[in-house]
């Protein structure tokens, strides 16, 4: 199987988040990314998705699906939060249908079966969200993470027979502000954070596989959060938004925000091989594969949910448009 070149557009019709919409997908247990040279365009690309036959994963190889209601938001694209103006309800039909959709089956128990089959009662489920411009006491409108795809989530896990102090939400990089962990209902979700105004996202762990081994003389390992190591099952939840360097923030970048750091000295910065623009970029190398090719992320990675609820154009740090 050859890498395609992949335009921009048809990344994001891939990815299958639009305005008002949520995408789905299903990543079975010991998927493999394998490194190849890649002729893309100069915004973005993917690397070849592959299902290692011989991980005893779940039957079928990760598929994504689109779940799209008009209804799901109402915000007039005015200066008042956007945040507020999201249907719960309809937000929790869509994430029950694409569970089903996404498995070919009839209830969310069912889906979630199918997505981790050896799971048992006790195990825990870290659930990575997508913040980069939030504080504790967030006021403003510039787009982040909302909690109604997360809520959806939790309800649909609870069904399945998760504790709600066994699902751990966190973004180990940034704050979760208050007007985001106020819109769960369920009080004993446990929510960790990067920047004092949750629960500690530590890095502590003494696992072998505690680090991020970069294949890049330049970049020094990073560390793991404790979160994602004592956790035993991950589900990805990126939002939909412009980036200043790398073209489009989706699944792959939200786990810089499950690393201790991104930015280091000199050349030792992320960012840059992720740039385009940058001179130390290279279509041969992406620290973002390294991330994920971590026994912590590939392994125990079996959902990606894409919030394209709301989108924004122009960079990171500005509101959502329509």
């Amino acid at each position: 199987m050859k890498n395609r070149r992949i335009s921009r557009r048809h990344l994001l019709k891939g990815m299958a988040v639009a305005a008002g919409g949520l995408g789905l997908q299903q990543v079975a247990k010991g998927l493999g990314f394998k490194a190849m040279a890649q002729t893309l365009d100069n915004f973005v690309y993917l690397p070849l998705i592959f299902k290692n036959p011989s991980s005893g994963s779940a039957p079928g190889n990760g598929r994504v699906v689109h779940i799209h209601d008009p209804d799901a938001t109402s915000w007039n694209f005015d200066a008042t939060w956007y945040g507020d103006y999201v249907n719960q309800s309809v937000v929790t039909n869509m994430v029950e249908r694409g569970l089903m959709e996404l498995t070919g089956t009839s209830s969310v128990q069912a889906a979630w079966k199918q997505l981790i089959p050896n799971y048992q009662s006790g195990q825990k489920i870290a659930i990575k969200v997508n913040f980069n411009n939030s504080a504790c006491a967030d006021s403003d409108n510039v787009i982040d993470g909302l909690i109604a795809p997360v809520n959806a989530l939790i309800a649909t896990l609870k069904s399945f027979g998760v504790a709600e102090s066994n699902i751990w939400v966190f973004d180990a990089s940034r704050p979760l502000p208050d007007r985001f962990v106020n819109g769960c209902p369920y009080s004993s979700v446990r929510f960790f954070d990067g920047a004092g105004c949750r629960e500690d996202a530590t890095f502590t762990s003494n696992d072998p596989n505690a680090e991020v081994t970069f294949q890049h003389s330049n970049l020094k390992n990073r560390r793991l959060t404790d979160v994602v190591i004592n956790a035993d099952y991950l589900i990805n939840v990126p939002i939909m938004k412009d980036h200043g360097t790398s073209g489009v923030t989706l699944g792959l970048k939200n786990h810089f925000g499950t690393i201790k750091y991104v930015q280091g000295g000199g050349n030792d910065d992320l960012h840059a091989y992720i740039n385009p623009g940058s001179s130390s970029y290279s279509a041969n190398y992406s620290p973002l594969v390294d991330i994920y090719l971590n026994p912590h992320i590939r392994d125990k990675t079996v959902l990606i949910l894409g919030d394209g609820l709301f989108g924004a154009l122009g960079n990171t740090n500005v509101s959502p448009r329509r």
